[in-house]
């Protein structure tokens, strides 16, 4: 090990230790019960549980209902889900989908779709030029993914090519292709949704799915699951995860994988679904078995549960600045196709990973010891990202910002 080196393996000590101080839910303590369901838009928060629709205008510090237009059943607003494209948030409840430019008015603009007790919104998801609603129940029930290129205006068949029995549980997407997870197994799309096709290897229960730069992610009905194919042909199992669940979420943020089952509540991974740990700390014994789903904003990762609403700060909260004389920087810091990182120094291979604003990774190149990695765009949408730089052990430090044109 040189000089360099041993001052990296320091600056990574240290980032741990503050990494594990940060590293537990915190509770907001908005008497909303159950949260089913959270988004951000606009630098507000919204929830949905069993009173309809609560907004935050002030980081959660205080929840006020904004269910206007929201159509009352039997006494109750039956709000299931939220979300959002870029131009409108959706809500998606027994009586239809409504949306809403700003979280005070809602227009139903459910359409033809099914609604009902049994059949609503359960997520809503948005790709391209495309809004994505998951809807409970089977396909052949109403059922399945439905799509919308005009927020909602007109809504799409989202889920041709699957089978009518199939029941839709989770998008994905790695910028170009689509995933979907189903009971029935994986989807592919190569066209932004309008078709599907099976993925030949991955013919099991489904229930959350994550894209990762070099692999899937996956909670089935085997336990946790990871494919360096893309479920092609072959999955292997993950270690310290549930045995058989019947459901599950999964959300990539600031470098790990967060996913939730029916048996054990949350747990997470450092090494990309290889291995899990539980991650309960800070959940009320209710709330470590009563979860709901994630949602990435930032610097936070937010978790519904039965009792609250929860949220973990990213790794860069709270995280000392590295200096550039330390480690390397990232040039161009502003860049078109590529970007490099100089590992001339280091004696051990490394990896450079980046994070993209919502936390999620977008890609990773492995770097051999004693050069220069060159990172390529390969279609990252245009923006600021992250970059870390992670040793073969796991550790890893912040090297800066690039900016994408």
């Amino acid at each position: 090990m040189n000089m360099k080196q041993l001052r990296l393996s320091l600056l990574l000590a240290a980032t741990a230790v503050q990494l594990v101080a940060i590293g537990q839910w915190n509770a907001l303590g908005t008497g909303l019960s159950p949260v089913r369901s959270v988004t951000t838009f606009s630098s507000a928060i919204y929830a949905a549980h069993n009173g309809g629709v609560s907004k935050s205008v002030d980081n959660g510090t205080s929840f006020a209902l904004s269910n206007t237009g929201i159509t009352l059943v039997s006494g109750q607003y039956n709000v299931r889900s939220v979300g959002h494209n870029a131009t409108y948030l959706f809500a998606g409840t027994q009586s239809g989908i409504y949306r809403s430019t700003d979280g005070a008015t809602w227009t139903n603009v459910n359409g033809t779709l099914t609604a009902s007790a049994q059949v609503y919104a359960t997520k809503f998801f948005h790709f391209g030029v495309a809004t994505f609603a998951i809807f409970t129940g089977s396909i052949a029930n109403g059922g399945g993914i439905h799509r919308t290129n005009d927020s909602g205006t007109t809504w799409l068949i989202g889920n041709s090519g699957m089978g009518s029995n199939a029941i839709a549980y989770d998008i994905a997407t790695n910028g170009t292709d689509l995933y979907a997870a189903t009971s029935v197994g994986l989807y592919k799309s190569t066209d932004g949704g309008q078709q599907w096709s099976s993925v030949a290897g991955s013919n099991f229960a489904i229930y959350a799915v994550q894209v990762l730069a070099d692999r899937l992610v996956a909670v089935t009905t085997f336990g946790y699951r990871y494919s360096l194919n893309y479920g092609a042909t072959s999955w292997s199992e993950s270690t310290g995860d549930p045995t058989n669940p019947t459901k599950g979420e999964m959300v990539s943020y600031d470098g790990k994988i967060y996913a939730l089952s029916n048996q054990g509540g949350c747990t997470v991974s450092l090494d990309n679904g290889v291995t899990y740990s539980s991650f309960n700390t800070g959940l009320t014994p209710v709330d470590q078995v009563a979860q709901e789903k994630f949602h990435a904003s930032g610097t936070r990762l937010y978790l519904g549960a039965l009792q609250d609403l929860y949220y973990v700060n990213g790794t860069t909260v709270g995280m000392n600045a590295v200096n550039t004389t330390e480690l390397p920087s990232p040039y161009p810091s502003l860049f078109t196709d590529g970007f490099f990182v100089d590992l001339t120094s280091f004696d051990d291979a490394c990896t450079v990973v980046l994070i993209d604003a919502s936390g999620k990774e977008v890609t990773r190149q492995n770097g051999a010891a004693n050069s220069v990695v060159h990172v390529e765009r390969n279609g990252l949408a245009s923006g600021h990202y992250r970059c870390f730089l992670i040793e073969s052990n796991g550790n890893r430090a912040l090297l800066g910002t690039v900016i994408a044109e």
